[in-house]
C-alpha cells in the first residue's frame, strides 16, 4: 500500500512536469530547397519578419512545422501564412496557424509536389536594451531543425532614421555577408541541419531610446534571486537528510535491529522515489525561474508540497 502511494506521488510529479518536456509533432519527410528570411527593424524597435520556404514532399503525408521562438520576445502577433499564390491569412485546409502557440503547420503535403510556404509575423520587445540602443539577436533559420537547407537569402534592414552602430553580422561575422550601417544581405548554400544562422547587431533608432523588454527585466530579477533560491534548496536537502538520520537512530535505539534495518531499507526505497520526484520538480522550477520570472512560482508550491509530504511521513514514523 505504501509503495502504491509513493508510486502515485511520483506519477503525479511527472504528469505535472509533462508540459515542460512534452514533444509535439515535428517536420517530417520534407526537403527544403530554399529558405529566405527578411528581417525589418521598425521605428519603435519591433521586428517584422517574413519567411519564404520552398518545400518538397519526400513521402506521402509529409509535414512541415515552424515553431517561432518565444524566449527573447515579449509578444508575437500578426502571425499569418499562405501556400503558393494563396491569400496570406490564418488557418485553412492542411494549413494550421496557431497564433497563441506561435506555430505554423503545413500538413498532408502531396508526395513529390513542390510548393512555397510564406510566413509573416511581428515581434514586440525583440531588441535587448543596451543603454539608449538595442541589441538584435535572432536565429534566422529554425534551430534544431531535422532538415538541411539547399539555399537561403538572409536580409536585415533598419528604419530610415536608424543605423547599425555594430554589425549587423551573421554568426558573429563567421558567415560572409554584404553589409553596411543600414543592414545586410547574404546568400547561403548547403546549410546543414545542425548549422545555426544567427543575425546580430547593435542598432541606434535615431533618437528613440530602446525600452527594456519584459523578458530582459525578468531575466535580471531571476539572476538576483538565484542565490536565495539555491540556498533554500540546499536547506531543504539538509533538513531531509537530518530527518532520515533521526529515523534511523530512533529505530536502532529502540532495540529493533532487524525490524529497523528492514524499515530503513524500505524507507530509503520510498525516499528514492520521492528524491526522483524532487529532482524533476527542481529542474522544472529552475528552468521556469530562468526563462520567465512570472511563471516559476507555479512550480514552487508543488515542490514544497512534495517535500512536506516527505516530512509528514517521517514525523509519523518518529511518533511510532
Amino acid at each position: 500500500m505504501r509503495l502504491h502511494r509513493h508510486a502515485a506521488l511520483l506519477t503525479a510529479a511527472i504528469v505535472l512536469c509533462l508540459p515542460l518536456i512534452a514533444c509535439r509533432a515535428d517536420t517530417r519527410d520534407v526537403a527544403v530547397d530554399r529558405y529566405d528570411v527578411a528581417i525589418v527593424v521598425l521605428p519603435d524597435g519591433a521586428l517584422e519578419i517574413r519567411e519564404t520556404v520552398a518545400l518538397r514532399a519526400l513521402a506521402p503525408d509529409a509535414q512541415f512545422v515552424r515553431d517561432i521562438p518565444r524566449d527573447r520576445v515579449d509578444q508575437i502577433s500578426e502571425l499569418v501564412a499562405a501556400v503558393d499564390a494563396g491569400a496570406v491569412g490564418g488557418s485553412s485546409q492542411h494549413l494550421q496557424v496557431d497564433v497563441p502557440g506561435a506555430r505554423v503547420v503545413r500538413s498532408r503535403l502531396e508526395n513529390g509536389r513542390a510548393e512555397t510556404l510564406t510566413i509573416r509575423y511581428h515581434l514586440s520587445g525583440a531588441l535587448e536594451a543596451q543603454g539608449p540602443r538595442g541589441l538584435l539577436r535572432w536565429s534566422a533559420l529554425p534551430t534544431r531543425r531535422p532538415y538541411s537547407v539547399a539555399a537561403s537569402r538572409i536580409s536585415v534592414s533598419a528604419p530610415p532614421a536608424a543605423i547599425f552602430t555594430a554589425g549587423p553580422l551573421i554568426n558573429d561575422g563567421r558567415t560572409p555577408a554584404s553589409r553596411d550601417a543600414r543592414g545586410l544581405m547574404a546568400e547561403l548554400s548547403s546549410i546543414d541541419a545542425a548549422q545555426l544562422v544567427v543575425v546580430s547587431g547593435e542598432i541606434d533608432l535615431g533618437g528613440t531610446q530602446v525600452v527594456e523588454p519584459e523578458w530582459q527585466v525578468n531575466g535580471v530579477q531571476a539572476w538576483r534571486l538565484m542565490p536565495a533560491f539555491l540556498a533554500g534548496g540546499a536547506c531543504l536537502i539538509v533538513i531531509a537528510i537530518g530527518v532520515l538520520v533521526m529515523i534511523r537512530l530512533h529505530l536502532v535505539n529502540s532495540g529493533l535491529a532487524e525490524v529497523g534495518q528492514l524499515a530503513v531499507r524500505k524507507g530509503l526505497g520510498q525516499t528514492g522515489c520521492v528524491a526522483i520526484a524532487l529532482a524533476i520538480l527542481t529542474a522544472a522550477t529552475v528552468r521556469l525561474l530562468l526563462s520567465h520570472l512570472g511563471i516559476w512560482p507555479m512550480a514552487m508550491p508543488v515542490g514544497l508540497a512534495v517535500m512536506g509530504a516527505l516530512f509528514i511521513r517521517a514525523a509519523g514514523r518518529l511518533r511510532r
